[in-house]
């Protein structure tokens, strides 16, 4: 912690927030391979399918395939002031980062969350076509929910399924869009 300025509890949030301390200094940023070399920069200027934007305390992040904007904010700073934030981002959906607990009701999903070794934050996922070993053991244990995806057409009836996911998980990975989630990121393959 002391190489970046600044301390990180077990959480991965600020423990003592400063200002003017950039939270997303370069070794803390997604590093991309441009040419063979390693480029940490302040946005992600060619990469195909999505751009990333750091500030100090927060970093932008747009899916350009999709159109949706997500402000993932350092735990331990400040929240973040819309005022503050480009016009594309001022009603994004916004979430604490690192995310403690993490559910996805699409099994693309859980392949990236496996070989990120992150199936410790998964509370809750739809399991259904689950082939993973390891996946199908945190549900027999009871470390992860099993909730099977809804895809019917009645809006009223899929609310009601995903009733509760809300309060279980910190980010919900979905195919499709749950609405009355705020923090919902739409996933596909």
């Amino acid at each position: 912690d002391s190489e970046l300025g600044f301390e990180l509890d077990e959480d991965g949030c600020v423990k003592e927030f400063k200002e003017g301390i950039d939270y997303f200094s370069a070794p803390r940023r997604a590093m991309f391979v441009k040419d063979d070399v390693g480029v940490p920069s302040k946005t992600t200027g060619f990469a195909k399918l999505f751009e990333i934007e750091y500030r100090l305390t927060f970093k932008i992040v747009r899916n350009k395939q999709t159109g949706d904007v997500f402000v993932l904010h350092h735990c331990g700073t400040p929240a973040v002031d819309p005022n503050t934030l480009p016009e594309d981002a001022a009603n994004a959906t916004t979430f604490s980062v690192p995310v403690k607990r993490v559910g996805t009701d699409t099994t693309v999903t859980l392949a990236f969350l496996e070989e990120l070794g992150l199936f410790h934050k998964l509370v809750i996922a739809d399991t259904s076509y689950a082939t993973s070993p390891c996946l199908q053991k945190l549900e027999r244990c009871g470390d992860t929910t099993h909730k099977a995806s809804w895809w019917g057409d009645n809006e009223t009836e899929r609310i009601a399924h995903y009733d509760g996911v809300d309060e279980m998980s910190d980010l919900f990975f979905t195919s499709f869009a749950i609405a009355n989630f705020t923090e919902e990121v739409r996933f596909s393959a």
